[in-house]
């Protein structure tokens, strides 16, 4: 079954315009001019998502121009976008492991324009928040991202147990704390086989029994 997708020569993406086909030995490569002038092989899905918006041409003329022209340079919010950048792909970093490492990677436009990620995401509201993926398993999109308490990132870490009783995401130590749960006892009702909302109740109702 044939399912290489029919694009139409002149179809443009971004700074691309799809020009044609070249058959390789097991492949068909896609061509694609860009507005620089520069002919490339792309991958259509990747045009077509914006996960390729050029040559590379934009990339590289405005990576010389990130850390110096704009006004924001020293903002917080520049601060949040530029560490994202280096947990994904800079691999001498020690979390680069638990970022880039894994396959999490960051939109496109994003990685080119520190303004289109500042339209996205609007400004950090302060150094309380930081930006979150919500799904923690995807990249960094404009609809899996949002700027967040470290309350909220801790209830969204892939590492972190966390306790649904009334609808509402707990730690152990915040169940501890708001309904004076002794953690031991609450873990053992767990293992026993019940929800953390019965055992939450059971241990009211109960004491510490």
């Amino acid at each position: 079954m044939n399912r290489f997708e029919i694009v139409e020569i002149g179809t443009k993406f971004n700074m691309l315009t799809y020009i044609g086909y070249e058959q390789r030995e097991k492949r068909k490569a896609r061509l694609f001019r860009c507005d620089c002038g520069s002919v490339v092989e792309k991958q259509l899905f990747d045009v077509k998502n914006s996960k390729v918006p050029s040559c590379g041409c934009a990339k590289s003329k405005r990576a010389k121009q990130k850390f110096s022209t704009h006004s924001m340079s020293r903002t917080i919010t520049y601060k949040s976008w530029s560490n994202m950048l280096t947990r994904c792909y800079n691999k001498n970093r020690k979390s680069y492991c638990d970022y880039g490492g894994r396959g999490i990677d960051v939109y496109q436009p994003w990685i080119d324009s520190f303004e289109l990620f500042l339209l996205d995401m609007g400004e950090r509201p302060s150094n309380d928040y930081s930006i979150e993926r919500i799904d923690v398993n995807k990249g960094y999109y404009p609809d899996n991202c949002k700027w967040a308490t470290q309350h909220e990132q801790s209830l969204n870490k892939r590492n972190t147990k966390t306790y649904v009783v009334s609808g509402e995401k707990y730690l152990l130590s915040e169940l501890s704390e708001k309904f004076n749960v002794n953690p031991s006892v609450f873990r053992a009702r767990i293992r026993n086989g019940e929800t953390p909302e019965i055992a939450v109740i059971n241990y009211i109702k109960r004491g510490s029994k």
